[in-house]
């Protein structure tokens, strides 16, 4: 997909090293940018005709207005009319505030940018862009997946909770995979004698209004790693015979609970009617890849499968979705058309005995960059 965007920038330290990212990266082929120094170099709003996004820092905003309106260019709300249709205006910010609908903030790392404008982009071409975008107070449900097994999802799901739950929010860590082996890594998961996935789910078949009272009594919260969580299914058959409205229904109660600001999903691997129907309850999901040119044609052949089968869901959840490549160090060169919006680094002790959590500085840093996003329009303390 190829977006043609309008950048109305006088920052030009900012905007060559947005230009210098792109060059660097697969989204070069995909975007078109058309700088703007100042709106004056706008001669007349015909010029927009064919933008489909435009981009403009906060305080060149009134006198762009200003130049459309002498020109006779219309605005609706945050959007530019053209007779081509709607296009969305991103207002970029410098000051960290609570954002509205239609503002980012200028200082991230540029993939997080770039991410945000094209989510922007696509909920207009979709019919959405006048709906306003989730409040950054709600909670926010977070997903962890891959196509295939074996691709870091569980490692990247503890690291984010643990990021999360170390700015101060109230993170409750969901493991939804059918073999729940979390507790090699949470070792004191496997000594707790109550609080099971099993017993929620019970408790949601039987009393769902006495959940939140019972999560607050018996889900575990880490003591150096602050986040909470549940022991795996009790009972085999519990997971087994799992479907996806009972996921929807346990993650929902998690979620409605109002104990936590974050709960972050460790999904199972693969793309069918139960994982996509639970991605689609999430408010976004980061989707873990690997380098090798096998596993990205698995991958290539798993979503054009599931666009096939599923073309509404497929088409909501691309919206919400961070591609994320693990391990691009010592494997063979990446030749993909998919834009990564972060790396995650290759760790050589991991790979010769049991992954340590948080045993990685680059590791935990990298984690970081992928939760920016999360925290832009008011980060807590730490």
């Amino acid at each position: 997909m190829s977006i043609n965007a309008a950048f109305i920038a006088s920052d030009i330290e900012y905007v060559t090293r947005m230009l210098s990212y792109m060059k660097g990266s697969p989204i070069y082929h995909t975007w078109r940018m058309q700088l703007y120094t100042n709106p004056d170099r706008l001669q007349h709003p015909a010029e927009l005709d064919r933008v489909e996004l435009i981009m403009i820092e906060e305080k060149l905003l009134p006198a762009f207005k200003a130049r459309l309106a002498a020109g006779g260019g219309q605005l609706d709300g945050s959007n530019y009319m053209t007779k081509h249709g709607v296009v969305p205006i991103i207002v970029l910010v410098d000051d960290r505030r609570e954002l509205a609908e239609a503002e980012l903030y200028k200082y991230q790392s540029v993939s997080s940018l770039l991410h945000q404008l094209q989510q922007r982009f696509e909920r207009v071409k979709s019919g959405e862009g006048k709906k306003l975008l989730r409040k950054q107070e709600q909670l926010r449900t977070i997903a962890v997946s891959s196509v295939l097994e074996q691709c870091g999802k569980t490692m990247m799901a503890l690291h984010l909770s643990v990021l999360l739950a170390s700015k101060g929010y109230r993170v409750f860590y969901c493991n939804l995979e059918k073999w729940n082996a979390t507790d090699r890594l949470l070792t004191q998961l496997k000594h707790l004698g109550r609080g099971s996935y099993s017993d929620l789910l019970y408790l949601v078949k039987s009393n769902k209004s006495q959940a939140s009272a019972w999560l607050s009594e018996h889900a575990y919260q880490d003591p150096h790693l602050q986040f909470h969580t549940l022991r795996a299914f009790e009972h085999e058959a519990d997971r087994a015979q799992l479907s996806s409205d009972d996921a929807k229904e346990l993650l929902n109660t998690i979620a409605a609970s109002g104990l936590y600001d974050f709960v972050i999903v460790d999904m199972p691997a693969g793309l069918d009617n139960w994982t996509i129907t639970v991605l689609s309850e999430c408010d976004m999901h980061y989707a873990v890849l690997l380098p090798q040119p096998l596993w990205l044609h698995k991958h290539d052949l798993a979503m054009k499968d599931a666009e096939r089968e599923y073309p509404e869901q497929m088409s909501e959840l691309s919206s919400k979705r961070w591609h994320v490549l693990n391990e691009p160090y010592g494997c063979c060169p990446l030749d993909s058309t998919i834009v990564f919006h972060e790396y995650l680094p290759y760790v050589e002790e991991w790979q010769v005995g049991e992954p340590k959590l948080l045993g990685s500085v680059s590791y935990r840093a990298a984690i970081e960059r992928c939760a920016q996003h999360l925290l832009y329009a008011g980060e807590k303390a730490g």
